[in-house]
């Protein structure tokens, strides 16, 4: 499968902290090059039998994926769901595009 990096993606890494008493979240993001790949029919299936959704799916460079929880691309979040490393120097990253919620 011949990869092109050809988009980037800003991983997110979420940290705990407290913040005068109270509980908050640190955001750090590193933009990576990434290909975007299409969701398989089987993958899309399997995901919604377990009541998940997988909207996408990102290669990224071993070496620039560091355990990352969530992504943005194009201004949306997803929750990286699975890992998959085919290769020694690439890992799969698929993805859950996160919905907005209603404000009621």
């Amino acid at each position: 499968m011949l990869n092109h990096f050809d988009d980037t993606i800003k991983l997110r890494k979420i940290t705990p902290t407290i913040t005068d008493g109270f509980a908050t979240q640190t955001v750090t993001t590193r933009e990576v090059w990434a290909d975007k790949q299409s969701a398989t029919r089987q993958e899309y299936y399997a995901a919604a039998a377990v009541n998940r959704r997988i909207d996408v799916i990102f290669v990224v460079n071993t070496i620039d994926y560091a355990g990352e929880e969530e992504l943005e691309y194009n201004g949306d979040i997803y929750d990286i769901v699975r890992t998959y490393q085919p290769s020694l120097d690439r890992v799969e990253l698929t993805c859950e595009r996160r919905r907005q919620r209603d404000n009621k």
